[in-house]
């Protein structure tokens, strides 16, 4: 078939390069050097973030698909560069979409919670500074819609053909449904998420929402992430502290 990388919408794993190897246990890291399929494994605390650009099916059918292709590149870039300022793993990219954790690795229990809400500002911020087409200004710039969930998940390799990292599990889906119910320009997190940050920085705001029917998940309580302000510059992050502090 076609190669991924042929049209505007394909996956862009983090998964083909040393950085992605800090992620995995020792013997796992033994496992894929020899060519073997280590097996899954579960970290018991991450925070997960899922984040779609809203309205990018229509942007993708009346766009040239190389601007559409261009339009992500930009996009992503800066996203990166957030991830690496705020100490986030960027899992990978599926057309729109945005996948990454933190405390994969187990290092970060103080304050994976609050690394991924900076991120999150961080990501907002790095799309209202992306035209979407900038030989068409009036088109505005892109805006993301996020979610964030906090709990247990599976890591590991998968596919034979074309192995991958991945997350799996139902926190990975949480996070994708608090991004799916959520609105353009804004971070809506769990309740587990927002308490871990609440314990994390006080300092961060976060708003209620209140109770929401979520898909597959009944009635849950959600929170904005508000009041951390972050701006991106093209040389990565930089937070500017809370507002109202």
């Amino acid at each position: 078939g076609p190669s991924a990388s042929s049209g505007p919408v394909r996956g862009r794993a983090a998964g083909s390069d040393d950085s992605m190897l800090k992620m995995f246990s020792p013997h796992v890291v033994e496992a894929l050097k020899r060519g073997e399929r280590p097996p899954p494994e579960r970290k018991e605390m991450v925070t997960v973030f899922f984040s779609d650009i809203v309205g990018f099916t229509a942007l993708s059918s009346a766009m040239e698909a190389y601007k559409v292709s261009d339009l992500l590149d930009r996009l992503y870039d800066r996203m990166d560069a957030c991830a690496q300022r705020c100490g986030v793993c960027k899992i990978e990219t599926i057309g729109d979409a945005f996948l990454a954790v933190t405390n994969l690795a187990g290092d970060q229990a103080p304050d994976h919670a609050v690394r991924m809400a900076r991120f999150a500002a961080a990501a907002l911020s790095a799309a209202t500074a992306t035209l979407v087409d900038p030989a068409s200004p009036e088109l505005g710039a892109v805006l993301l819609r996020v979610g964030l969930h906090s709990g247990p998940c599976s890591a590991g390799v998968v596919g034979r053909d074309h192995p991958k990292f991945t997350l799996f599990g139902d926190t990975v889906n949480t996070a994708a449904r608090m991004e799916q119910t959520g609105v353009a320009g804004r971070a809506q997190c769990s309740a587990a998420t927002a308490a871990l940050i609440l314990a994390q920085d006080p300092a961060i705001q976060l708003l209620a929402r209140g109770p929401m029917d979520v898909k597959g998940k009944g009635v849950m309580e959600t929170f904005w992430i508000g009041g951390e302000e972050a701006t991106c510059t093209e040389g990565g992050c930089r937070s500017v502290g809370s507002v109202g502090n």
